[in-house]
């Protein structure tokens, strides 16, 4: 299998965008409480989310009452639900259609959100780019769904598999190795290595 250019990955969404929205499961609700418990969502933090896609993340942070609240989502063609979302607040929402490598932002965040696109971003400066726009004791957050199970057999992909197998496939699910979202100490160790980040992950039994 080849892996799918983070470029194109970018745009891969759009083509349906209605379809997409009905489809994708909702985040659970415990990972927005327990931002609120670790004081990085709040109402009133200034917020920054990459990859906003459809709002399913988007909704949640303007429940939080977040504001100004800057959705980042390179595809045009999911202008209709996030001009919807935008428009039934208050909150202050500003909607940029360009990637997290072409923007640029005058003033930095208390909160960058990124729900289940972090893989599409260019790995060479994806983590230094986000360290120079987040404010000292801010907060990044990385939030995804995963499909499926590793550890549990699934014969819904083993019956599809010789279907699907000519295809491209994300970044976030390279076969024989562990899922991207789930590797839990690969992804401290990009954002710990030069020393830009601290982690403040508590689980939710803590």
């Amino acid at each position: 299998m080849t892996l799918i250019n983070e470029s194109d990955g970018k745009r891969l969404f759009g083509h349906n965008s209605a379809g997409y929205d009905a489809i994708r499961p909702p985040y659970p609700g415990w990972i927005f409480s327990l931002l609120k418990e670790q004081n990085a969502l709040y109402s009133g933090a200034r917020t920054l989310e990459i990859g906003a896609g459809n709002g399913l993340a988007s909704r949640e942070l303007i429940k939080a009452g977040v504001s100004p609240l800057t959705l980042l989502e390179p595809d045009e063609r999911f202008a209709p639900l996030l001009g919807a979302l935008a428009e039934n607040t208050p909150n202050n929402v500003e909607i940029r259609y360009e990637s997290f490598e072409e923007a640029s932002f005058e003033t930095p965040f208390d909160l960058v959100v990124i729900a289940t696109a972090f893989h599409w971003l260019a790995p060479e400066t994806r983590v230094k780019k986000l360290a120079q726009i987040v404010k000292p004791k801010g907060y990044v957050a990385l939030l995804w769904n995963v499909f499926a199970d590793p550890s549990r057999p699934d014969p819904f992909h083993e019956a599809t598999y010789s279907l699907l197998s000519s295809l491209e496939i994300s970044p976030s699910d390279r076969p024989a190795q562990k899922p991207f979202a789930l590797d839990k100490e690969a992804r401290e160790q990009e954002f710990l290595q030069d020393g830009d980040f601290e982690l403040t992950f508590r689980p939710p039994s803590e």
